[in-house]
């Protein structure tokens, strides 16, 4: 049997019995929260959103928060057009 060496640098050797418990109770918990149905808390949302930008250091984005993936297609493809409208207007002055 192959040695398990946990380091703070190296993971080597397989994966221990605690090690695969804990694996699973973390896919798990991220399964729950992909299939979850319910609607999105909006009000936390955007600051939670925000927030992960200003720990990495980006430029905050300009949140849009829509109710549903179908609807989320059809807010982009309107604002790329627009997007795109505005740029020739700015060309052609």
């Amino acid at each position: 049997m192959t040695k398990i060496v946990r380091t703070p640098t190296k993971a080597t050797g397989g994966v221990t019995p605690d090690e695969l418990e804990k694996m699973k109770a973390h896919s798990d918990m991220w399964i729950k929260r992909i299939m979850r149905t319910e609607p999105a808390d909006y009000d936390k949302l955007k600051p939670a959103i925000e927030g992960l930008y200003e720990a990495s250091g980006l430029k905050k984005p300009k949140v849009i928060l829509v109710p549903s993936p179908i609807v989320m297609a059809y807010a982009y493809g309107a604002i790329m057009a627009i997007r795109e409208k505005q740029k020739k207007e700015q060309t052609n002055g």
